[in-house]
Parts: structure tokens; C-alpha cells; sequence
């Protein structure tokens, strides 16, 4: 090719960023009621992607022993601040949100209504939405170990479709990953 640039037939150890591909680096993120891990410190030059998965299990009245909880502003606010910290170093994030304590594949700890289940995914898309160039990807999730929609009381196809249709009608342009 005579168009300037030369190329290599040999293997190449650079780092060549490409958002929204390649390997990406996954990390667990702990949201209480007053609280959010802070990961940004992972932040590092041997990733562009990065996969969160964003325990939301103290919402769930099942694992706090109470009741539902709605989401709190100020752990909206400390989502939001975590996303601009991805954001301002260039990187990528692909979001997972579940009921699973610590991701450690525990079952039936989904909130006791399917209604707020629904209400915390309208009180998380107006921030991630503000985010669609960061967020390569929502995934569903949310439901059963792991929040890999399966196992679970709320696995059936009704609530596994009201899930999905409350994220494609509460984003704009982030593309939302759903298990089969």
C-alpha cells in the first residue's frame, strides 16, 4: 500500500487502544445503602475495557433481613462519580447489577417485589444514560446467581421480558446484553 503507513508482518507486543474491544479487565464493585467501593484505583495502561459488576444485593429486602430499599441519591451520586473517574482516564465499561451477595453465585436473594427490581432499573438509566460514549454495555442481569438471569424465582419469561423492556425504554443509546 502506498498510503504512508507502514506495515508489519511481525508479531507486535504494543498496546494498541481499541474502545469497546478486546480483553477486559473484570472487577466487583459492593453498593450499600450509604455506600460504594471505590475501584477507580484499577484504573491502569493494560486495559481499555473494563466489566463491573455492581453488587446491589443490600437493596434486596431477602439479604438486608428488612425490606426493599429503593436506591439513595447519594449512592446514585457515588455511581455517577465512579463512571466519570472510567471516563476521564479513556476507558471502557461494560455494567453488570445483581442481587448476588459478593457474586458468589447465591440464589433467591432478588429483592421481595418484582416492582422494585423494575424501580432500580428507572433509578440507574438517567445516570448511565448521561454516560453512552463510557458504558460500551448494560447486561440485563440483575435476576439469579451472579445475575445471570437464571435460577431464580423472577427467571420466567414475564419478568425476564419486563426487565428488558424497562432498560431498552429507560436508555437511549447503550446497547443492552441479555442471556438466553
Amino acid at each position: 500500500r502506498n498510503d504512508g503507513i507502514t506495515y508489519h508482518k511481525e508479531n507486535s507486543n504494543l498496546i494498541v487502544l481499541n474502545p469497546d474491544q478486546g480483553f477486559y479487565r473484570t472487577d466487583y464493585i459492593k453498593i450499600t445503602p450509604t455506600n460504594i467501593d471505590d475501584k477507580s484505583n484499577v484504573l491502569n495502561d493494560d486495559f481499555q475495557l473494563y466489566h463491573l459488576r455492581m453488587d446491589i444485593s443490600a437493596f434486596s429486602g431477602k439479604v438486608n433481613g428488612n425490606s426493599d430499599l429503593n436506591i439513595t441519591q447519594e449512592v446514585l451520586g457515588r455511581i455517577e462519580t465512579l463512571i466519570k473517574k472510567f471516563e476521564s482516564k479513556g476507558k471502557n465499561i461494560i455494567m453488570r447489577f445483581a442481587y448476588d451477595p459478593n457474586f458468589e453465585g447465591s440464589q433467591n436473594t432478588e429483592p421481595i417485589s418484582e416492582q422494585t427490581i423494575i424501580n432500580h432499573i428507572k433509578q440507574l438509566c438517567p445516570i448511565l444514560n448521561k454516560y453512552s460514549l463510557t458504558i460500551t454495555a448494560i447486561e440485563a442481569g440483575l435476576i439469579g446467581p451472579y445475575g445471570e438471569m437464571h435460577s431464580s424465582q423472577y427467571a420466567n419469561k414475564e419478568t425476564i421480558s419486563k426487565i428488558i423492556e424497562t432498560f431498552l425504554l429507560s436508555t437511549t443509546t447503550i446497547p443492552i446484553l441479555v442471556r438466553t
